[in-house]
C-alpha cells in the first residue's frame, strides 16, 4: 500500500544517496511519502539497492548514475528521472568528494575535481530542475555542507572552499526564487556517525569519542535526515537562504 505523507505525490532526487548521509536522506523522504530517485556515480549498486528499500516502503523509486560535475550527465540524469517518475519537486545535494592532502601537493586537476563534484555539481543539479519548479509554484532544493565550510579543513582547502561555495550558492538561488515558491536552504552536519568516521578506527574507544561532544552523542545520518525533511515540507513556508547545523552541538553557527 502506498506511503502517505506530508510528501506525498512529491518528486525527490537525492545525489550521493548510495550510502549513508544521501542514503538516510532518501529513506526519510520517502518515508514522508515522496517518490525518490537515488543516485551515486562511482557505485551505483549502492544507489539500487538505496531504491530498492525505498519500493519496500511502498512508494516508487528509481536509480540513475550520473557525475555531477559534468553538466551534459547531469541534464541527462534529470531527463531519465522525469522519466521515470516524473519532474523533480526536491533536489537534496550530497557531494561528498573529501579527499586530504598537503596543500602544496594538489594538484590543480585534484583541486578542480573536488570543485567540480561538490560545488558545480549542487549548481548543475539545481539549474536542471529549477525551471521545471518555478513553472509549477513550488519546489525545496537542500545543499549539504558541513563545519568545514565555517571553520576551515585541515588538509583539505579544496574541500573547505566547495563547502563554503555552497552557502553563497544557496543565498543567491533563494533570492533569485522565493518569488517562485522555491525554497533553498543548505544543511550542516558535523561529524557524523558513517562507514568513515574516525572512531571506526580500530582501538578507538566509541564511548570516550562520544563523550566529548557536548549532547553526549555522535550526530547520525538519519539526525540530519530529519533536518532535511523538515525543510522540505510543504508546511515549511517561510525559511530560505538559511544554514541549519545539525552536529551535535560541536559549532554553534
Amino acid at each position: 500500500m502506498p506511503a502517505t505523507g506530508s510528501l506525498s505525490g512529491k518528486i525527490a532526487l537525492v545525489t550521493g544517496s548510495s550510502r549513508n548521509l544521501g542514503r538516510a536522506v532518501a529513506l526519510a523522504l520517502a518515508a514522508e511519502g515522496a517518490d525518490v530517485a537515488t543516485h551515486g556515480f562511482t557505485d551505483r549498486a549502492g544507489a539500487e539497492a538505496t531504491a530498492q528499500a525505498i519500493r519496500a516502503m511502498g512508494v516508487r523509486a528509481a536509480a540513475v548514475g550520473a557525475d555531477i560535475g559534468d553538466p551534459a550527465q547531469v541534464r541527462a540524469m534529470v531527463t531519465e528521472v522525469e522519466r521515470d517518475l516524473g519532474p523533480v519537486d526536491i533536489l537534496v545535494s550530497c557531494p561528498g568528494y573529501r579527499p586530504k592532502d598537503d596543500p602544496l601537493a594538489i594538484t590543480p586537476e585534484e583541486w578542480r575535481r573536488v570543485l567540480a563534484t561538490n560545488l558545480d555539481g549542487p549548481w548543475f543539479c539545481a539549474q536542471a530542475v529549477l525551471g521545471g519548479m518555478v513553472e509549477r509554484g513550488w519546489g525545496r532544493i537542500i545543499n549539504v555542507a558541513g563545519t568545514g565550510a565555517w571553520l576551515g579543513e585541515e588538509r583539505a582547502p579544496h574541500v573547505a572552499a566547495s563547502k563554503s561555495g555552497l552557502v553563497g550558492l544557496t543565498r543567491a538561488l533563494a533570492h533569485d526564487y522565493a518569488h517562485a515558491g522555491v525554497l533553498v536552504n543548505l544543511v550542516s552536519p558535523g561529524l557524523l556517525h558513517t562507514e568513515e568516521s574516525p572512531y571506526r578506527i580500530p582501538g578507538r574507544d566509541y564511548e570516550a569519542f562520544a563523550a566529548k561532544m557536548p549532547t553526549g552523542r555522535v550526530t547520525t545520518p538519519e539526525d540530519v535526515a530529519g533536518a532535511v525533511t523538515f525543510l522540505c515540507s510543504p508546511a515549511q513556508r517561510a525559511i530560505t537562504g538559511q544554514t541549519l547545523h545539525v552536529n551535535s552541538g560541536t559549532y554553534f553557527g
